[in-house]
């Protein structure tokens, strides 16, 4: 029997999962280690398959360069890739990933041993030093988001439903390919994200380094790092939950025993119809061959 096309997507996505790097669509490239087992459960069931996930992460961001609006036409020959609003683009780049929780201060982290050096920030900016075009670094936490690739939508409706009620209420349907091809879930909340400016690029930094100053202090880094923690460990009860929830929303041991794509499902019934079809036809055949020989025994 010829292969569907969920079935051919998955396999090929789970081919490239089985290589000694985890490899997926999201912008890091890999699963994340904190997800990984949930990614392979998913990835189990028969209808199912993830095609990019984060487990969350805390991150300090450097903004991209901004676009000047006092700058007039031809001006400068070159032609620059300005920020999007919000900072990416542009040379935007992280200075800091986390996918766990940051450390205390006086833990010793990649060698740090503050907050100010574990960002890569010096002490705080002088208002002085700040212009209208000024780069902001942002401390930024992003909650877990996962894609999931779905053989039917009552499957993915299920999914969905699941998501919502784990705290996950951005979560949604993002395409439909067809009656019966495959559906993109996205698992997404934006509650539980926080962004704040933290620091700023110093462009009168050494040539050829990066000046980035903090504009808060130690104490107040700590206090915001505290919150995104609370919020990571919020987004890990979420996570947990919405495993339980999934988990027992497919039935996983129904799905192994008796689940069967939406094709298959539809050339199974017009082969179990042919052959009703085809005993209707014998039994028909049987009754007239049966009302034959009784007449025949009567005529005698």
């Amino acid at each position: 029997m010829s292969l569907t096309n969920f079935q051919r997507k998955k396999k090929e996505i789970l081919r490239l999962l089985s290589e000694p790097e985890y490899d997926d669509a999201s912008p890091k490239g890999s699963v994340d280690a904190e997800i990984r087992d949930f990614i392979d459960e998913i990835n189990h069931i028969e209808g199912l398959v993830t095609t990019s996930s984060c487990s969350g992460r805390i991150s300090v961001f450097l903004e991209g360069q901004k676009h000047d609006s006092q700058q007039t036409v031809g001006e400068s020959e070159e032609r620059t890739n300005y920020a999007s609003q919000g900072g990416k683009g542009g040379g935007g780049r992280w200075v800091y990933v986390s996918h766990q929780p940051v450390s205390s201060i006086g833990d010793i982290e990649n060698g740090k041993t503050s907050l100010m050096g574990l960002f890569n920030l010096r002490p705080r900016a002088s208002a002085s030093e700040m212009n209208g075009n000024c780069r902001f670094v942002h401390l930024k936490f992003e909650p877990m988001i996962l894609h999931i690739l779905i053989a039917t939508l009552p499957e993915a409706q299920k999914v969905l439903a699941a998501a919502q009620q784990a705290g996950f209420r951005e979560s949604g349907i993002g395409s439909v390919q067809g009656e019966s091809g495959p559906v993109m879930v996205a698992v997404r909340t934006t509650g539980l994200a926080f962004d704040n400016i933290v620091g700023m690029l110093n462009d009168a930094g050494s040539e050829g380094q990066e000046d980035l100053c903090a504009l808060v202090d130690e104490e107040y880094l700590q206090l915001l790092v505290e919150m995104t923690n609370d919020k990571f460990n919020v987004n890990t009860e979420r996570t947990q939950k919405f495993r339980k929830l999934l988990l027992e929303a497919v039935d996983t041991k129904a799905k192994d025993d008796g689940w069967e794509d939406a094709d298959v499902r539809r050339q199974r019934k017009r082969a179990e119809g042919l052959q009703r079809q085809e005993k209707l036809r014998q039994l028909e055949k049987l009754s007239q061959e049966a009302q034959t020989t009784d007449e025949n025994t009567d005529a005698v």
